[in-house]
């Protein structure tokens, strides 16, 4: 049975440019068992690559399982029409996601607006409206305070 991870460990690796060797080198260094990673390098290059959600146990291909037998080299137009099933299959599991994607996007655009800037700051308007007052009654008394100051003569 192939590791589902030790298979994507791998894809990821030669997908941003390391070689084969490399990227099961780094899986080895990672803790995995060399026979598991072995087991996934066969699976991938034998070109049997399903989507992994898809089963939940992948054998090895028989032509790799027969001993004494070398597994012939495909032909570059196999290997070309593989490579599209391949990422057909990508572009299938990336189009749902990309659906999700715009669902919560109108329903973020959606939501109710908030409130206008009034009736969140209400509180403050209130106060600077009373501190207005304030001040403008500071400034009558200032300026009248001889008069204010004889009615209590």
């Amino acid at each position: 049975m192939v590791r589902e991870d030790i298979v994507a460990g791998l894809k990821n690796a030669l997908d941003r440019g390391y070689s084969f060797q490399a990227a099961k080198r780094s899986l080895l260094n990672a803790g995995y068992s060399a026979e598991d990673v072995e087991e996934a390098g066969n699976y991938l290059n034998a070109g049997a690559i399903l989507p992994m959600h898809e089963t939940q146990q992948i054998k090895k291909p028989a032509d790799s399982v027969l001993p004494g037998k070398t597994k012939q080299p495909q032909p570059i137009q196999q290997q070309s029409q593989q490579m599209q099933q391949i990422q057909q299959t990508q572009q299938a599991q990336q189009q749902p996601q990309q659906i999700q994607q715009t669902q919560q996007a109108q329903q973020q655009t959606e939501q109710p607006k908030s409130p206008g800037f009034f009736s969140r700051n209400w509180k403050i308007i209130l106060l600077l409206i009373v501190l207005i007052i304030l001040i403008i009654l500071f400034v009558v008394v200032l300026l009248f305070r001889d008069t204010i100051a004889g009615w209590f003569l």
